[in-house]
């Protein structure tokens, strides 16, 4: 079949759209012949242009790697989803040295390979990464990432690694950008144990509660059970020395959740 799309005639093999209210999200699935790739990416973004005189979040989300082209990605593409097996670390950083404008990564699948300290993954404000259980990765995102956000699926044993995160956030050596830390371990890692006793925390004092813009739902790393779940009532607050921000520590038996907290809304 044929479909007309920012004024091209695109040959497809499927068109289809979903619409979830709740949610206010639009989705569109269009299948076509590989080979026609850079027309059709075109073709999409032009479409997008013309709906709306201020152009709104653009999320690309990848469900395939093989024959795809990085430099075809919009420049106005923010947000990026990774969503296909054998996800590796090569892929990734060549899209990232492709888009060095990139705020929003999420690899949902496990990803494969080394990945330097030094890595532009590192310094992409908001990551959220199924490490797939591997020792390695699971402690290299956690000593070397600069961001904002980070979120790791799948987790090896890593306590020791988070203990020490937040004691050098604690001191102001390491992490200065760092906002919101998930890790949720894997069914065959350690639970934690409680890290929050060597850290002079006070009990949480039942009325910091994260705004909304904090939460910052519309991000493509954050799910809705990443806080419904939290018992914000087993928490422990915090204070970094000199700066005097403050922070909140949740740890639980597969997952711990540390959250800095914005200053004006304290």
């Amino acid at each position: 079949m044929k479909i007309n799309i920012g004024g091209k005639s695109i040959q497809c093999e499927e068109w289809d759209y979903s619409f979830i209210c709740h949610h206010y999200k639009f989705s569109y699935s269009l299948k076509y012949i590989n080979p026609r790739q850079g027309k059709v990416l075109q073709a999409l973004q032009a479409h997008i242009n013309s709906l709306w005189p201020n152009l709104p979040l653009i999320q690309f989300e990848i469900c395939f790697y093989r024959g795809f082209c990085p430099s075809l990605i919009d420049s106005k593409v923010k947000d990026i989803i990774f969503d296909f097996d054998d996800m590796n670390t090569y892929m990734l950083e060549s899209i990232l040295t492709s888009h060095s404008n990139i705020e929003s990564v999420c690899i949902s699948k496990e990803l494969h390979g080394k990945l330097r300290a030094h890595s532009k993954l590192m310094r992409v404000p908001s990551v959220r990464c199924n490490v797939g259980n591997q020792s390695s990765l699971t402690e290299n995102l956690l000593e070397n990432f600069k961001g904002n956000r980070l979120i790791l699926d799948m987790a090896s044993n890593c306590e020791q690694t988070v203990s020490h995160l937040i004691k050098d956030w604690m001191f102001d050596a390491k992490y200065p950008n760092l906002k919101a830390l998930i890790v949720h371990l894997a069914y065959s890692a350690r639970s934690f144990g409680d890290i929050t006793k060597d850290l002079n925390g006070v009990k949480w004092d039942e009325h910091r509660m994260p705004t909304e813009e904090e939460l910052d739902r519309s991000s493509i790393i954050f799910e809705p059970r990443h806080w419904d779940s939290c018992d914000w009532h087993m928490s422990y607050d915090i204070k970094q020395k000199d700066t005097g921000k403050m922070a909140t520590v949740n740890c639980q038996y597969k997952a711990v959740i540390f959250f800095v907290w914005d200053c004006q809304n304290q």
